[in-house]
């Protein structure tokens, strides 16, 4: 299983979600230079999509191609494995019982929110992201916007997603780097952000709907996952502006290791879905954060494959940056 994994996520054409989505705010109108933030008149009375999920279709497997440096590779996977790796609690039998659609569904619309964050020479990264804690600490990837000083995001949530939320970015992995598909340094792809103001006046000292992360979790092989995201990628620029929809689907786990999770295509396999996450549907907990599909060049949705992280390497990545588990680290902050 972890050979399958390393083999796959270290292949070349690995592509991120989120900073991949670019567009310029001049060309349309999101942005000026006297405001960061944009309003528009958002189409009243819309019903969120839930999205069925696509049976599952016999596919024959393709032969792995060994990636070009493997000896590289190899040093890199054994530096992340750990003791702490094998110390992860085995998982009780799950319950057999799904959790309707719309439960899943509300559960992550409360949770789940769109980041737009400008970068330089005047272009928008949209990505997703989740809130995980009640004071409003937001989890997304790193490689959203990596810059030393990146400006403040602005949170929508909902359906269609409206603006919400100023957030400043409070930690992100030293030495994390969005050019390099490094394992060690994918394993790290988180940063975490802070929600500063609230746009409505009436939400402002109120706390926050919050998926908790246990580090333990692990997922099953072959076991499907819901994923909820903010795919941008089949969208026009007005539509991601006014009309842009938290999307539900369903994701089947191929394989994971302590790190990394592949599982097979779904809507969550777009770009501007970095910082999606996919859910246990028999429970509802966190079972993972996206952050990349197989290859770029790749471009029906079908034959993507979907790259997330495991709540252990999310943990993980706080821990080694701070010598706090992500929960302590939380706590301590103001």
């Amino acid at each position: 299983m972890s050979n399958t994994i390393r083999t796959s996520i270290l292949a070349i054409g690995l592509f991120v979600l989120g900073s991949t989505f670019w567009f310029s705010p001049n060309s349309l109108k999101l942005l000026n230079n006297q405001d960061y933030l944009f309003n528009y008149e958002a189409p009243a009375n819309h019903e969120a999509p839930v999205n069925e999920p696509r049976p599952e279709t016999d596919q024959k497997e393709q032969p792995q191609k060994a990636p070009p440096h493997e000896e590289i590779l190899g040093e890199i996977t054994k530096n992340l494995k750990t003791v702490r790796e094998e110390l992860l609690i085995p998982q009780e039998e799950p319950s057999k019982t799904r959790l309707g659609q719309n439960t899943l569904y509300a559960l992550a619309s409360e949770r789940v929110v769109n980041l737009f964050c400008e970068l330089e020479k005047n272009e928008v990264a949209i990505a997703t992201g989740v809130i995980i804690h009640p004071d409003g600490y937001i989890l997304t990837n790193a490689h959203v916007t990596d810059t030393a000083k990146p400006k403040p995001c602005l949170i929508r949530n909902g359906s269609p997603a409206r603006n919400y939320a100023i957030a400043e970015r409070i930690f992100i992995p030293p030495q994390f780097s969005s050019t390099s598909t490094a394992r060690e340094n994918l394993a790290k792809d988180i940063a975490l952000w802070k929600i500063t103001k609230v746009l409505n006046d009436d939400q402002s000292s109120a706390k926050f709907s919050a998926l908790a992360i246990r580090p333990a979790f692990q997922v099953t092989d072959k076991a499907p996952y819901a994923t909820f995201s903010y795919p941008a990628e089949l969208l026009g620029s007005p539509i991601i502006v006014s009309a842009l929809y938290l999307s539900f689907s369903e994701t089947i786990v191929q394989a994971h290791d302590a790190y990394f999770i592949e599982s097979t295509q779904g809507l969550g396999s777009q770009k501007g879905s970095s910082g999606g996450i996919l859910l246990d549907p028999y429970t509802g907990e966190f079972a993972g954060l996206i952050f990349a599909i197989n290859d770029e060049k790749t471009q029906s949705i079908a034959e993507r494959t979907l790259f997330s992280l495991t709540p252990f390497a999310i943990n993980e990545a706080v821990r080694n940056a701070t010598r706090k588990d992500l929960d302590a680290y939380l706590a301590e902050l103001p």
